[in-house]
C-alpha cells in the first residue's frame, strides 16, 4: 500500500493500492486501460485538494500531472490554454505578471487547474465560469477526447456537469476568454474598501493574497481544503423568516432566481462552533467555515466534525449546509447522506 498524504490537503495518512502520475492524455489513457483491465477501482486526482479519504482506497490512484499553457492575443481579448496539471495559483500570478488582468480575484485557490471547471471555484464576487470558454474533457464511457463548451458545462454555484457526472469525464485541458477591456471586481465585502483607491490589477492581487494567508491556514500545518461547506442558497419564503429571527444575517438576494444566499461562515460561528475540536479536526479559530486536521485527526473524525456543524447550524436557523468536499471511502467517491 503507499501512502497518499502528500497527496490529499488534509494530509491526512490514508493509503491506496497503487499511485500512478500521468503526463500526457495518452499516458493517462494506457495506464487507466490497464487498470480497468484488471477490475481495479480508479480514482483521478489533482492535488486532492477537495476530497476526504474516509477509509484506504483499494484502488488504483491516477494523478494529473498534465503541463502546458498558451496565451493567443487577439484585438480585443486574449485566449489562454491551460492545461489541467498546472497549478492554479501559478497560473493567476503568471496572468497578473503579464499583463493580463481579470484572474485576480481567484489567486490563491489551493489545486490545480483541472479541478476549477469541476467546482467552479470562485471567490470575492468571481467564478470560473466567468472567464471559460470551453473544458477539453477525456471521457472515459466514449473513450476519446471532447471539447464541452461552457454553456453546455452547466455551470452552477461550486458545481458543473463535471462533479454531477464525476467518474465519467477527466478534465485535460481550459480555454480562458480574458477580456482586454478590464472592470474591477470589487463589490465584495471583504475589498469594498479598495473602491475609493487608485486600483489596479496587481493591487487587487496582492490584497487578495493577503487576505487569504491571513484568514486561510497554512496548508503546510495544518491540513485542511479551504471552505468545507458551501454557503446555502434559500427559497424566498424561508428566507423571510430567517432574516426576521435573526436581522442582523448578512446575505445577497438574488432577483434572477428569488432566493437568497446565507454566509455559512457566519452561521456556524453564531452557533459557537469556532475552535470546536474533535478528535485531532478542528474549525478554524479565524474562519469557521474551514475544518483543520490539526495532525491527529482521521477522515472519520472529520466527518463526523462536520456532521455536529451541519446538525447545529439545523437546528438554530433551519438551513442542511451542503459541503464542497467529495468522500471518498475504500472503492471511490460516495454519496454524502
Amino acid at each position: 500500500m503507499f501512502s497518499l498524504k502528500n497527496n490529499n490537503t488534509f494530509a491526512l495518512n490514508a493509503f491506496s493500492k497503487k499511485i500512478l502520475f500521468f503526463y500526457s492524455v495518452k499516458q493517462m489513457y494506457n495506464y487507466w486501460k490497464i487498470e480497468k483491465s484488471k477490475n481495479q477501482p480508479i480514482l483521478f486526482l489533482g492535488d486532492g485538494s477537495n476530497v476526504l479519504f474516509l477509509k484506504n482506497y483499494y484502488g488504483t490512484i491516477l494523478v494529473n500531472r498534465i503541463y502546458g499553457y498558451k496565451v493567443f492575443e487577439k484585438k480585443y481579448l486574449w485566449k489562454i490554454y491551460v492545461r489541467s496539471g498546472e497549478i492554479w495559483k501559478n497560473l493567476v500570478r503568471k496572468c497578473i505578471d503579464q499583463n493580463i488582468p481579470g484572474l485576480e480575484n481567484l489567486a490563491l485557490i489551493p489545486g490545480r487547474v483541472g479541478g476549477a471547471p469541476i467546482q467552479n471555484i470562485g471567490a470575492y464576487g468571481v467564478e470560473f465560469k466567468d472567464f471559460c470558454e470551453y473544458v477539453d474533457v477525456f471521457n472515459l464511457k466514449k473513450e476519446r477526447v471532447e471539447r464541452i463548451y461552457r454553456e453546455n458545462c452547466k455551470f452552477e454555484y461550486r458545481s458543473s456537469i463535471f462533479s454531477n457526472f464525476f467518474s465519467e469525464y477527466v478534465v485535460i485541458a481550459v480555454g480562458l476568454i480574458i477580456k482586454k477591456k478590464w472592470n474591477p471586481r470589487i463589490n465584495h465585502k471583504s475589498i469594498l474598501y479598495l473602491k475609493n483607491q487608485n486600483i489596479t490589477p496587481k493591487k487587487i492581487y496582492k490584497e487578495i493574497c493577503k487576505i487569504r494567508k491571513k484568514k486561510f491556514p497554512n496548508i503546510n500545518i495544518f491540513g485542511n481544503a479551504g471552505s468545507f461547506f458551501k454557503n446555502p442558497i434559500v427559497s424566498f419564503e424561508k428566507s423571510k423568516n430567517i432574516i426576521q429571527k435573526y436581522p442582523d444575517i448578512p446575505y445577497k438576494f438574488s432577483f434572477y432566481k428569488k432566493k437568497y444566499k446565507f454566509f455559512a461562515g457566519w452561521m456556524i460561528e453564531k452557533c459557537g462552533l469556532k475552535g470546536y475540536k474533535y478528535l485531532g479536526a478542528k474549525i478554524w479559530d479565524k474562519q469557521a467555515l474551514i475544518l483543520l486536521n490539526t495532525g491527529k485527526a482521521t477522515g472519520r473524525s472529520i466527518l463526523k466534525l462536520s456532521r455536529i456543524v451541519q446538525k447545529k447550524v439545523k437546528n438554530k436557523f433551519g438551513v442542511f449546509l451542503l459541503p464542497e468536499v467529495h468522500l471518498i471511502s475504500k472503492f471511490g467517491r460516495i454519496k454524502w447522506n
